[in-house]
């Protein structure tokens, strides 16, 4: 039997910086689960294809995950409560003892060599996107929402039970607010869907590398009326999400994300960060090596995937939510994208949505946003698909250099030795010569780190044509 890679877990009790202000806390919370396969919108039907053993995943039940204290209004025999690890904003892995209750495999080992991500297999637990979120992150008016839940004695009984403490609210909770076109504690149904299509669509044929989205379920009608209801004590102005909800059910491979390397306050998060992606220096080693050659497949996929669909209408595969900074403000000025290159100082887009498994590099998670045929990105002109391209283009050099070499950095200081900072600059010249290597590998892709520039030059096959993109060097935003 070929080896198998246990993937990279942050452990309970960890608390990771994923923003400047903000963390993930991973901590055991419930969740209320009900069985509800009628409800089934998408199922990734190739997943089993690349497994080994194969499994027959469409005959395991599925489910709606969602918070305790929102369970008002159904029948209490068809709610069981389980076990989870909070991993993320809206992301909840199931402990190995909640899925074999529930009938879902607690691993499944992805054929690395099927897929073209290397050799042996990967294991993989079920996670589910959407099950709810913080209190905190509900942007509910506490005081507004214990006038509203006096109406109504059954979600405030629910409420109350699942409560941290009297007076106080519970651990996990939802509601319909909408931050960045995304809903705070669930998943819009759009999203879920497309996510499901789309690792079916690309297993087998990406060189980048994604975690899978298995199954994509609505949220019961008794759960929508409790949000609606509880979503009254939202600030007056609070955009809401108008979108059906569902829970998106994944099979991931860690939970160290790499933006938590990019937030993290000192050498000593920077290590025990490694220390949760692998304990070995050789296992580290490789990870940062694949790590490097993960910056050239986002390129190449740009490349690749670019086509005219008609005379001015450009079609192209977009990954991460840096689409967000093509918007322009109320006066049509690109406002968003002048500050992302120019004032925004760290990496964000991608960053947030990868994790980092020992020997193997990054793995995108967060499919919802990656955008392929027959939903690809589109650009009305070539001028906006040059604009649209360029802030990918630096999206992805200044996530990915800044990224590896705090992984470096994490590495050379694993014995606890401090690093004075021309030595940093000295291991950030070699991320970027590295960086630099790796990317002039592909025969679409030539890259040149100037002392006051950086260009790089990309080949669209499907254009027949180059184009070179321009930055000031500082606009890369290396760190030291």
């Amino acid at each position: 039997m070929t080896a198998v890679n246990p993937g990279s877990y942050m452990e309970v009790g960890d608390v990771a910086p994923y923003g400047p202000d903000s963390s993930d806390h991973f901590t055991r919370v419930q969740l209320a689960v009900s069985r509800n396969s009628q409800n089934v919108l998408a199922r990734n039907s190739r997943l089993s294809q690349f497994l080994n053993p194969q499994a027959d995943l469409s005959q395991i039940p599925a489910y709606s995950f969602v918070p305790p204290a929102l369970t008002s209004g159904t029948k209490r025999k068809r709610i069981e409560l389980i076990e989870t690890v909070k991993t993320g904003g809206r992301t909840f892995l199931l402990t190995a003892e909640s899925a074999m209750r529930l009938g879902v495999p607690p691993v499944l080992h992805l054929d690395l060599h099927k897929l073209g991500w290397g050799m042996g297999r990967l294991q993989l637990r079920p996670e589910v996107k959407g099950g709810g979120c913080s209190f905190k992150d509900t942007s509910l008016d506490l005081k507004k929402l214990v006038s509203v839940l006096r109406k109504r004695p059954g979600l405030r009984t629910s409420f109350d039970r699942f409560a941290v403490a009297p007076n106080s609210h519970p651990p996990i909770f939802g509601s319909l607010a909408e931050i960045e076109d995304r809903s705070a504690g669930a998943q819009a149904e759009g999203f879920g869907i497309h996510a499901v299509r789309a690792s079916s669509a690309l297993l087998g044929s990406s060189r980048l590398k994604f975690i899978p989205a298995w199954l994509c379920v609505r949220q019961p009608e008794w759960y929508m009326r409790n949000l609606s209801i509880v979503s009254s004590a939202l600030p007056d102005g609070c955009p809401r999400c108008l979108h059906p909800l569902v829970t998106e059910i994944r099979y991931t491979a860690g939970s160290v994300r790499a933006v938590y390397f990019e937030n993290a306050a000192s050498d000593e998060e920077l290590r025990l960060l490694c220390r949760r992606v692998s304990p070995g220096g050789e296992q580290l080693a490789l990870t940062l090596s694949s790590m490097i050659e993960d910056c050239r497949h986002y390129l190449e996929v740009l490349a690749t995937s670019t086509r005219r669909e008609r005379t001015d209408e450009y079609r192209w595969t977009k990954i991460g939510d840096i689409s967000l900074e093509f918007r322009r403000d109320n006066h049509a000025r690109r406002t968003r994208a002048a500050e992302y290159k120019n004032a925004a100082c760290r990496a964000w887009y991608l960053a947030k949505d990868e994790i980092i498994v020992s020997g193997l590099g990054k793995f995108f998670i967060d499919m919802e946003s990656f955008r392929i045929d027959p939903a690809s990105y589109r650009a009305g002109s070539i001028e906006e698909l040059l604009f649209q391209h360029e802030l990918f283009v630096l999206n992805v050099l200044r996530d990915h250099a800044r990224i590896c070499v705090q992984f470096l950095i994490a590495m050379e200081t694993f014995n606890a030795h401090y690093l004075p900072p021309r030595e940093r600059r000295h291991l950030q010249r070699h991320i970027i010569e590295e960086m630099t290597a790796a990317i002039n590998r592909s025969s679409m892709l030539h890259l040149h780190f100037g002392t006051n520039s950086t260009e790089l030059t990309l080949y669209y096959p499907n254009l027949r044509r180059d184009y070179c993109y321009r930055f000031i060097r500082g606009q890369i935003r290396e760190r030291y």
